[in-house]
């Protein structure tokens, strides 16, 4: 019983300190870019302000929280799931994809647990649980494929009308786009 009251006080910590890191983080930076903005406005620059640097490479933030976003950065599997969120058209974060599926397998175990009192079945059920998230993204790609495949011979027969009649290409993609 212990175990179980230690694992809950761990995992309720972990997510809490999550939580206040990245609100702390962001929090900081806002005020720098509020301060800025303010001494734009009223015409006081600093005496040092070195001009900023400007980045021109686009850089993925998998997490609002630093040391998670350079963690996640060093596995190679994350630029596969980034392209399934993209093609399930899901706007959610990976960061926030995988603290809920660690959640749900901390939570379903601790359940199964508490019900079996068996470590390796409410480790195993658990992270059956864990994969609820992705099992949802995947459905939803699957369901967007489809879709897309259904509507493909529709928007061709759309595009054809038009370019025989002499339009270009592009107008025929547009009106295609807003049927």
């Amino acid at each position: 019983m212990l175990n179980i009251v230690a694992i809950s006080f761990i995992a309720v910590f972990l997510v809490a300190f999550l939580a206040l890191y990245s609100l702390s983080a962001r929090s900081s930076q806002d005020l720098k870019q509020t301060l800025a903005r303010l001494d734009d406005i009223t015409g006081n620059v600093p005496v040092a302000r070195a001009p900023e640097a400007v980045d021109i490479l686009r850089e993925d933030v998998l997490s609002d929280i630093p040391w998670l976003n350079d963690l996640l950065h060093s596995f190679n599997v994350f630029p596969a799931m980034r392209k399934t969120l993209s093609q399930a058209d899901v706007e959610w974060k990976l960061s926030a994809i995988i603290l809920f599926s660690i959640l749900l397998w901390l939570a379903a175990g601790l359940l199964v647990y508490l019900r079996t009192e068996t470590l390796l079945v409410a480790l195993a059920l658990g992270a059956l649980a864990a994969c609820g998230p992705w099992l949802l993204i995947l459905h939803k790609r699957t369901k967007r494929f489809a879709d897309f495949e259904e509507k493909l011979p529709e928007a061709l027969d759309l595009m054809v009308s038009p370019i025989r009649a002499g339009h270009g290409f592009a107008s025929a993609i547009n009106l295609a786009a807003r049927e």
